[in-house]
């Protein structure tokens, strides 16, 4: 199965819609994605391992902007922002939003989309891994992220039994010293 040409075009939009600094190494993450986007047909299922495949995350603030929600990743035991594969759907930003409900527990009304269009933009390595079975070889992450604003005064049970928690700005940062891309969207953060 391949992407749809309406499923590209939600994604080639979004991309051509977000600007980010001039000098930003998201500029080259953006032309990268653009040219994943043309050239590999099968770009938004997760079986796509040549270079890697289209996700989405969903950057999770307070009303404050002074605190951000993460999850303990279970295999890789890391504080890291709800996300997922995109499987065939072009509407990243409605990625980002499943992937928050079924990781936080939250409805859709309870979140709101910040800014309209992409947060941030990343490309990451993924190592070969075992999954149900199989071996998945190396590939990327072609990851868009988006700003949604949540509650921090509610409480929060994952429907998948993840470890979730609000941390400050001051706080999250030396869980980010290691990925570039979360510490650039942390330092976004304040702009909001």
């Amino acid at each position: 199965m391949f992407a749809t040409n309406d499923q590209r075009y939600h994604i080639a939009t979004a991309l051509q819609a977000y600007a980010p600094d001039k000098e930003s190494q998201e500029q080259v993450y953006k032309m990268l994605m653009a040219e994943h986007l043309f050239y590999q047909q099968r770009c938004l299922f997760r079986d796509c391992f040549f270079p890697g495949h289209f996700t989405a995350s969903a950057w999770v603030v307070n009303p404050g902007r002074n605190k951000v929600l993460l999850l303990n990743h279970p295999k890789l035991n890391k504080w890291l922002q709800p996300g997922g594969h995109a499987d065939g759907n072009g509407e990243l930003h409605k990625v980002a939003l499943r992937e928050l409900m079924e990781e936080v527990g939250v409805t859709e009304s309870q979140v709101q989309l910040l800014g309209g269009g992409i947060f941030d933009l990343d490309i990451h390595y993924v190592p070969a891994a075992q999954k149900q079975g199989r071996t998945e070889p190396e590939h990327l992450h072609f990851d868009a992220r988006f700003a949604f604003e949540l509650d921090d005064t509610k409480p929060l049970v994952s429907p998948e039994e993840l470890e979730l928690k609000w941390f400050t700005l001051a706080e999250a940062k030396p869980l980010f010293m290691e990925w570039g891309g979360r510490m650039r969207m942390l330092e976004k953060t304040s702009h909001l």
